[in-house]
This record gives C-alpha cells, structure tokens and sequence, in this order.
C-alpha cells in the first residue's frame, strides 16, 4: 500500500500517462505544459515510480519512458489495463509516430485512441489537422507484422465507409509488409486509395520517426509524406 497522497500534480501525471498508454518523461513535462521546472517535474515522476504508479523503461538514447503499473491504471481517466511486455513496444511506436506528426504545424491535436473512444473502427491513434483552412481528422495504424490478406481489405474497406475519418495513415518499418499493402490497395476501388496513406519509414523506432521524406502510396502515387501534407 503507497503513502502518497495524490495531490493534483501527481493526478495528473497518472492521468495524462493513462491517455498516452506510453509516453516519454519529456514530451509528458511538454503535454502536461507544467508550470514548474523539469527537475522538479522528474521528481514527481520518480516518486510515482517508487510508489508503485508507474513503470520506466530506458530507450537507446538513454531517453526514459513511462507507463501505468496495475495500480496506477485504478487512475487513469479511460479503461486502461496495465501494459504487458506484449503491447509495450507497439505502444511505444504509436506514441512517438503521433508526438513527431504534432511536431508540424498542419497537425493540431492528436491522442492514443481508447476503445471506449471509438465504436466502429479502433486505430491506434487519431490526429487532427487542418490544410488551407480546411479541417481533416485523420486515423493512425502502426503495422508492425502483416497481416491477413483478408483481414487488411476488411479494415481498408470500414475506414473508407466510415465518414469519421478524412485519412487513414498506415505506418510500417518493414519494406515487405508496406509492398504487400501497397499490392492490396492497388487492387481495390480508388475510394480507398484516396483515403488510405500507406507511409515507410525502415528507420522507425520508439526513438525516431522520420515522416516528411518517408516513401509513400497515396491516391493511386508514389510520393514524399511531404507532398500530400504541404
């Protein structure tokens, strides 16, 4: 049992953690627009980590990220369960994918997307943005390992049918998984090449996500992610 007394700057460390499923300590201090210094933050963080809350793990370039424990998860503002080793590196992947597209200034909110949030379709994450003057809400889908042919042709034919969303941006950093999409969206009806975006980036990591110049599939094209967003 944790002595802590949950004031409202502890509160809202766990919840803010609860929204992004796994976040790095730093863009948590940058989300949360703390007032007081990032020591003083880290602190916070720590003690939470002490306590029980949370659980660190230590990226490549020694860049601390951190996650709800079981019981930090009693907490958390949406039904969240306690990362398992599983899920941990996907989770990371959506986190940094959608912390580097907020980075551009098309894109104007986003957040990791809770099944309780979404009743049709559940992506991993959804981004709002808006390209002259327009305003687009746009789904994000970290493909790690491919799928059933089948499986992909259902989930690319529910986001075109869904008005929900404007795009859906799929996000792979194996070579053969993004051709084998790319010969799946060819062979379908172009509704669903002008909504699906198909990005490659062989470097992806919980550390990086390099997008502008990233090879694309988009509209029936080849393209830079560059292209379709400025």
């Amino acid at each position: 049992m944790s002595n802590l007394i949950l004031m409202d700057n502890y509160f809202n460390i766990l919840q803010e953690v609860g929204r992004w499923k796994v976040i790095a300590i730093k863009d948590l201090y940058q989300s949360l627009k703390e007032a007081g210094s990032y020591s003083m933050f880290t602190i916070r963080v720590n003690k939470l980590e002490r306590e029980g809350f949370l659980k660190s793990i230590t990226g490549s370039n020694r860049r601390k990220y951190v996650h709800l424990t079981r019981e930090g998860s009693m907490f958390s503002p949406v039904n969240i369960s306690a990362i398992d080793s599983i899920t941990l590196n996907h989770d990371l992947l959506v986190s940094s994918i959608l912390n580097k597209l907020l980075d551009h200034p098309v894109f104007l909110k986003g957040h990791i997307a809770h099944t309780d949030y979404e009743d049709k379709i559940d992506p991993d994450a959804i981004i709002y943005g808006r390209k002259k003057g327009i305003e687009f809400k746009m789904a994000i889908e970290a493909e790690l390992t491919q799928k059933s042919k089948k499986r992909v042709i259902k989930k690319f034919n529910l986001y075109t049918q869904d008005d929900e969303y404007d795009y859906c941006l799929y996000v792979f950093y194996l070579g053969s998984v993004y051709r084998a999409y790319k010969g799946v969206a060819e062979r379908l009806d172009e509704s669903v090449r002008s909504k699906i975006i198909l990005l490659l980036d062989e470097r992806l990591s919980k550390d990086s996500f390099s997008y502008l110049d990233a090879e694309c599939y988009f509209n029936s094209k080849e393209m830079k992610f560059r292209e379709i967003i400025e």
